[in-house]
């Protein structure tokens, strides 16, 4: 029943894969791929990377990807399921991001950067240091004063976009991460980091 519900058209373009427990019947044929049980963290994780970052151009409609590949992006994020997940959507734009697993390792990564970053997509919900507390003090570094930082969360009520603005934030995405955001934000960025600076 699962299976026949993700198949529905609003979710027929998502990768299915199915972890056994008894045999699966004519609906075995409709998953992706199955993944034998038991299963370790590290197999599960290889093989969701393995689907997330060879989804087809079809499950994009007619969208093409560009190549924002000299975009300097940090991806701060404490799930490793969620990272990998925006990591394989920016793959699509030949961009290989920075990760950060909280906030305070986010503050690290900018602070001992080569080159300043020209986006950070800010998990807002992170242990040690939230997305929030993050962003205000990145945005007292001279490293983040042409930084986008974008906010990511699951929830999209009007208050955690305002906390998320309070801080510094320039704009707020709601997860899962839609492709099609994910590339508006970056030829937004792309055109922020092009753009001549202010005399």
């Amino acid at each position: 029943l699962i299976i026949q519900h993700v198949h529905q058209p609003l979710q027929a373009t998502l990768p299915c894969a199915v972890l056994p427990l008894q045999p699966m019947g004519d609906n075995s044929s409709k998953a992706r791929l199955s993944i034998q049980d038991p299963v370790t963290q590290s197999q599960l994780l290889q093989t969701l990377q393995r689907q997330f970052t060879g989804l087809e151009e079809s499950s994009n409609g007619s969208h093409q990807s560009k190549d924002f590949s000299t975009l300097n992006v940090l991806v701060a994020e404490d799930n490793q399921v969620n990272q990998m997940v925006v990591k394989g959507l920016l793959k699509k734009f030949n961009i290989e991001p920075d990760l950060a697993n909280d906030g305070l390792e986010a503050i690290r990564c900018v602070t001992h950067a080569a080159v300043p970053y020209d986006l950070i997509l800010m998990d807002c919900e992170m242990p040690n240091m939230d997305g929030y507390q993050t962003t205000s003090q990145l945005r007292s570094l001279s490293q983040c004063e042409r930084t986008r930082i974008v906010g990511l969360s699951a929830h999209a009520m009007q208050e955690h976009r305002e906390a998320g603005m309070a801080a510094g934030m320039v704009a707020f995405l709601t997860k899962p991460l839609a492709i099609e955001t994910l590339a508006e934000e970056l030829s937004r960025s792309y055109q922020y980091k092009t753009d001549p600076l202010p005399k």
